[in-house]
């Protein structure tokens, strides 16, 4: 007689109860496994783990020694300034296309609004002046 699978431990759990016995989730078309029914807490935990690196492009966190987004600031590579329009102008693209778009579902309509919601931004309509003449 087969097990009854468990409903979900709350209602935005991010698993489903696959009839392996596993918590697990679709992920790009294929199925991926994180751990046993009985234990939900340590099956989401290894799924944060692995959506946070392997599921995001294979990309891991920094160990402290890696080149950083903010270490150009840091060595005085770049101003915070610019480091910040960066940073500014990144939040403006996601939130545009949001955050979960695949780049390979991104059309023409999709930069034509990027390019209207920066259009309507007084910042980028200044030109040159934006930025004053830099002193000697």
């Amino acid at each position: 007689m087969p097990r009854e699978k468990p409903n979900k431990p709350r209602a935005h759990f991010p698993l489903y109860a696959h009839a392996s016995g596993q918590w697990a989730k679709e992920i790009r078309g294929k199925v991926h496994y994180f751990g046993q029914w009985a234990d939900h807490q340590a099956a989401l935990e290894e799924y944060l783990r692995q959506r946070d690196s392997d599921f995001r492009g294979g990309r891991t966190p920094s160990n402290g020694e890696d080149l950083t987004v903010r270490r150009p600031v840091d060595s005085g590579e770049i101003r915070q300034s610019t480091f910040q329009d960066y940073f500014e102008n990144c939040e403006r693209v996601l939130n545009v296309f949001g955050r979960g778009m695949l780049v390979s579902s991104l059309r023409p309509i999709d930069f034509e609004e990027l390019r209207a919601n920066f259009s309507n931004d007084r910042r980028f309509n200044r030109g040159p002046d934006r930025y004053p003449p830099r002193r000697a």
